[in-house]
């Protein structure tokens, strides 16, 4: 989830000025919009919720899985 927001944003999801602040960020900030940046669908901002989910319960639980979801993401032409 963070390499895929990275990719899309330019820059990690989570940032801070130190690896701890970076820590608790990922633990307690709310995962930050690409919509809201101008980056993405509410679709993929989705996605990147059930990947960087704060509960590893929450997350998807397979590569197929995202997989999956990004094939449904992706325009076919």
């Amino acid at each position: 989830g963070c390499v895929l927001y990275e990719m899309i944003a330019g820059h990690p999801p989570f940032q801070g000025s130190s690896p701890e602040e970076i820590a608790r960020a990922h633990q307690k900030a709310p995962i930050p919009s690409l919509v809201a940046q101008g980056l993405g669908s509410p679709e993929l901002d989705q996605l990147l919720g059930l990947l960087l989910a704060k509960n590893p319960k929450d997350r998807l639980q397979s590569a197929n899985q995202v997989t999956s979801r990004l094939a449904e993401l992706v325009p076919m032409s």
